[in-house]
């Protein structure tokens, strides 16, 4: 069961997903996502996207979670 996520989430991850025809890409990671470690997640994908030569801008909004707190009031800093 265990070796069949790993495979479904390998399968699911950007990262396994590039190539030299990736698009120029936005990875937007907020600051404080209580999910997914930016530092794991959003810098991995950008540090692979700067491997293979892609265009890339990683943006970290610092005052926002996990789906960058859609509908709230907190401002967006870059």
């Amino acid at each position: 069961m265990a070796r069949k996520l790993r495979k479904k989430y390998k399968n699911l991850s950007p990262l396994n997903h590039l190539s030299r025809y990736t698009p120029p890409t936005v990875v937007l990671h907020c600051a404080q996502d209580e999910f997914y470690a930016e530092k794991i997640h959003g810098a991995a994908l950008a540090a692979a996207l700067a491997a293979k030569g892609t265009p890339h801008l990683l943006i970290n909004p610092a005052m926002h979670s996990h789906g960058c707190d859609i509908g709230s009031t907190a401002p967006f800093q870059l």
